[in-house]
C-alpha cells in the first residue's frame, strides 16, 4: 500500500478482516514511474499519465541516477529512496536522457486510489 494514502482505520479493517495477508503500509509519496525491476540500471519504461514523473517532464527511457544526491542504481533503489520522502515533498532527480545529465525538480504526488 505504497503512496495510496489509505487511512489508518481503513489499514486496521483489512488486517482484522484478512489476518492471512500480509500489508506493508508505506507512507510515501508517488513518483509515476514503471520501471524494469530486472534491468542493471534504473530506466523508466512508462511515465504514468497525470502522475508527477509526467508533470515535471520525465520520459520513457530515461535513466534515474540519483535523488537527492543519493545514487539510484535499480528499480528497487528508487522505490526505496522515493518512499522515504512523503507526498507534496520536493525532491530533485537527475537523469540520464540519451547521454545527457539532467536534473529536474518534482513534488512527489499521492497514489490514487480510484
Amino acid at each position: 500500500l505504497m503512496g495510496t494514502g489509505i487511512p489508518r482505520e481503513s489499514e486496521k479493517m483489512l488486517r482484522e478482516s484478512m489476518p492471512a495477508l500480509n500489508i506493508i503500509l508505506k507512507e510515501g509519496g508517488f513518483l509515476g514511474v514503471r520501471c524494469n525491476n530486472f534491468s542493471p540500471v534504473c530506466q523508466i519504461d512508462t511515465v504514468v499519465p497525470g502522475g508527477a514523473a509526467e508533470k515535471a517532464g520525465l520520459e520513457p527511457g530515461d535513466v534515474i541516477t540519483d535523488i537527492d544526491g543519493t545514487p539510484i542504481a535499480r528499480f528497487d533503489d528508487l522505490q526505496m529512496e522515493v518512499g522515504r520522502h512523503p507526498p507534496d515533498e520536493e525532491i530533485e532527480i537527475t537523469f540520464d536522457r540519451r547521454g545527457v545529465i539532467k536534473k529536474v525538480k518534482l513534488k512527489l504526488m499521492r497514489m490514487k486510489t480510484e
